[in-house]
């Protein structure tokens, strides 16, 4: 198949490696453990391009046991590490928070924020972020998914590095569609907070598909987390092989989705994101706060299988449109 797809992991790798030297021990803040293929997905490309770099990852922490008080212990020269997502603002002030409190704990380490983007409804909230990096003697650096995140935080910020960049699911190299098209068109739609509204009645839509089966292996998975949290210092490699497998779970069931599909429709960034990455033509609708548009206007504009619907009148042309353009 040919087709002209995005540079993202070239970029990626460009801007990790500008900050991450090769071999340089790390320590993992807010893993995800959550049902949520997208932070799956960037987890995905974040382990991937740190294996790449030969990085050992010295503990791997999701937000809720640090929230439980433990704070791996880390030698000097260990680079803090926060998991990126579309986490900073005040939609999700608890991983923001995680972020802050990590800055204040290890004042000393070199600090990398993976690509987030960036939403505060008010601005003032931005103020103790803004503090802890500014009390923070390592160098800390914030990537940023987006030109309008990136300009935003450069003026909350100021005391950060802050870089531009695709997002980390970019950092797996392998995904591809894990059978052929079967259905013509699947429609990816949010049904949270993050929805800008209810699709039209004629359409057939749902969100991240998981079985009955699924949700009671996730259950099993948190009462096993919170076992090993008694203990977390000596229990770091039985956590890591939970995030894992929940990971894998979910990433199985995204990729199954989107590759039955001719064309996606979606208003979920990482619909978006690995449909591109995949090759799948795909039509993208906007979320409840931008997040979607200004991804898809810094990196996704130009590549003739992806378009964005202004509005839910224009999605059957531009599926039209992008099919048949891989």
């Amino acid at each position: 198949m040919n087709r002209t797809g995005p540079d993202w992991g070239e970029k990626l790798d460009l801007r990790l490696s500008e900050v991450i030297s090769p071999g340089r021990d790390v320590a993992f803040f807010d893993y995800p453990f959550h049902l949520n293929p997208g932070d799956a997905a960037i987890a995905a490309g974040e382990l991937a391009w740190l294996a790449r770099n030969a990085s050992r990852v010295v503990c791997m922490t999701r937000r809720e046991t640090v929230e439980s008080g433990y704070w791996p212990d880390l030698r000097e020269g260990v680079t803090l590490l926060f998991h990126g997502g579309g986490n900073i603002g005040d939609l999700y002030p608890e991983h923001r928070v995680l972020l802050e409190r990590m800055l204040l704990r290890y004042p000393d380490h070199d600090a990398v924020m993976l690509p987030q983007s960036m939403n505060f409804r008010d601005p003032a909230k931005a103020a103790a972020l803004e503090a802890a990096v500014g009390g923070h003697r390592g160098r800390v650096t914030m990537m940023w998914r987006d030109t309008r995140s990136l300009g935003t935080a450069s003026r909350l910020v100021p005391g950060a590095r802050h870089l531009l960049s695709p997002d980390a699911a970019a950092g797996f190299t392998g995904w591809q569609r894990l059978s052929g098209p079967v259905t013509a068109v699947t429609h990816l739609l949010r049904h949270d907070e993050e929805s800008s509204s209810l699709p039209p009645g004629d359409i057939e839509s749902g969100d991240w598909p998981y079985s009955a089966t699924d949700k009671l292996a996730w259950q099993a998975m948190r009462w096993r987390h919170r076992l090993l949290d008694v203990t977390p210092a000596r229990t770091d490699g039985q956590r890591r092989d939970l995030y894992l497998c929940l990971s894998a779970m979910s990433l199985r069931n995204a990729l199954g989705l989107l590759s039955a599909a001719e064309v996606v429709v979606t208003d979920r960034l990482h619909g978006h994101i690995l449909s591109t990455l995949m090759g799948i033509p795909n039509v993208v609708l906007a979320d409840s706060y931008g997040k979607l548009r200004d991804y898809y206007e810094t990196w996704s504009r130009d590549l003739p299988f992806t378009a964005f619907a202004s509005s839910r009148d224009a999605v059957p042309g531009l599926v039209k449109e992008v099919q048949g353009k891989v």
